[in-house]
């Protein structure tokens, strides 16, 4: 018992320590972090980095998480892509990846069955697909 209270009292700790706001001035950088995929016809989230998808510097790191989010399964990663704070940019070559007939299979798999990308800015999704007053889908972006 000692034992869940004294990870539970860390974990809370550090919560409060994320929870302060952060301001970002223009053309700060800001690292994208990618989450696990996950599927609009399963509930069966997919790791990131099981598909051949760039890797950043140094291979993936796990980012710190909240008590809920591990809860709820995310698996929060760092990711080689970043972003300018409120400048446009527009497409940048990454990496160049060759997919092999097993990572070709694997990709196809997953569109099959709606997996999508869960890219994080600022602990808040990018992208989301919602529904609008009138019923329709709409895409939003960060």
């Amino acid at each position: 018992l000692w034992l869940a209270v004294l990870l539970l009292n860390h974990e809370l700790q550090s919560i409060v320590a994320t929870s302060s706001p952060t301001t970002y001035k223009l053309g700060d950088y800001q690292n994208l972090r990618v989450n696990a995929l996950t599927s609009t016809r399963t509930q069966i989230p997919m790791d990131y980095y099981h598909f051949p998808f760039c890797l950043p510097e140094g291979g993936p790191r796990l980012e710190r998480q909240s008590l809920g989010q591990w809860l709820e399964g995310s698996l929060i990663q760092s990711s080689p892509f970043v972003v300018k704070t409120a400048v446009e940019m527009f497409c940048q070559k990454v990496c160049q990846v060759t997919l092999t007939e097993t990572t070709f299979e694997r990709l196809k798999w997953a569109i099959e069955r709606n997996y999508h990308h869960n890219w994080l800015l600022d602990h808040l999704p990018s992208a989301a697909l919602g529904v609008n007053m009138n019923g329709l889908e709409r895409e939003v972006y960060a």
